[in-house]
């Protein structure tokens, strides 16, 4: 295999995925990495062929594996055993496809947005019992496998037992969360290459609207967090054992301190337009450092 071959792998119809129009900031990415030698294709994951030339295989834009979980995880496990380097390794790529990680964060003293999970054989009353702690009068009902706040879904507390019954007849996990309103100030994302920071942006929605995604009208502007913040998250990737060429790291803000919404370490959207010549140079050296070392 050819170490100085790179593949990104990417998702099918990406121009027509929601968030299809960040992906355009891997270009500034891709520019960085032909400058430093390397050869560079872009391929559907699904599409890719493991015993290939490729050296490197570093998973973007793959944003259509939520639908094809144990797919997509079989073919990043077949990559990884048929000798391409694989970022990040299979075995974060599968601790980070379910969000009951923020459960075992949360468990190993992570200040994480309170979680309860739910599944088709969880007990409901123990559930709402959880659930009754809280003082927030809305939750929010996510799949624990998703991206994008697809199949995300806000309710009253009132609601609950119902969304419950709905939820386990879909046959999916799902975690409850209760619903901060501090998201309408905000979600910080926090990137880090090699588990280094990189650089920062905030997402904010659009009005009437709590997502902050793109997909959603939500904007991401360029950021700089204190010194606390950066802390904050790379406390939290120390406890990732592996190694992590990319990684971002999502919080909200609270009277209560920062409280993390997501660890992303499958195929974060980067935001490299936030910091054009510098990040893409980051990501590349953290590259290379591990893939030498």
């Amino acid at each position: 295999m050819n170490p100085k071959k790179i593949c990104l792998l990417t998702c099918e119809d990406l121009d027509r995925h929601p968030s299809g129009s960040i992906a355009q900031d891997d270009d500034h990415l891709i520019r960085e990495l032909k400058v430093r030698g390397f050869e560079v294709e872009v391929t559907p994951w699904n599409h890719f062929r493991p015993g290939s030339d490729f050296g490197i295989v570093i998973v973007r834009t793959t944003w259509d594996y939520v639908g094809r979980c144990e797919e997509f995880l079989f073919q990043m496990e077949a990559i990884e055993r048929a000798g391409h380097r694989l970022f990040n390794p299979f075995a974060v790529l599968k601790w980070n496809a379910h969000k009951s990680y923020l459960l075992e964060l949360s468990d190993r003293g992570v200040p994480v947005v309170p979680s309860v999970a739910l599944g088709p054989t969880s007990d409901v009353k123990a559930v709402e019992m959880e659930v009754a702690k809280w003082s927030a009068p809305e939750l929010i009902l996510k799949p624990a496998v998703s991206a994008t706040s697809a199949g995300l879904f806000r309710i009253k507390k009132y609601e609950l037992a119902a969304a419950i019954l709905q939820s386990r007849a879909s046959g999916k996990d799902y975690l409850i969360q209760p619903y901060f309103s501090e998201i309408l100030e905000g979600e910080f994302s926090l990137h880090f290459f090699g588990k280094r920071f990189s650089h920062a942006v905030i997402k904010r929605p659009a009005s009437g609207e709590f997502r902050v995604q793109e997909a959603f009208g939500g904007q991401a502007t360029a950021y700089t967090p204190t010194q606390e913040e950066v802390e904050f998250c790379g406390g939290i990737l120390r406890l990732v054992p592996d190694p992590l060429l990319v990684a971002r790291v999502d919080f909200i803000q609270t009277h209560q301190g920062p409280l993390l919404m997501e660890l992303e370490l499958i195929e974060p959207a980067l935001f490299f337009s936030s910091s054009p010549s510098e990040a893409p140079k980051r990501f590349v050296d953290a590259l290379v450092s591990q893939c030498t070392s």
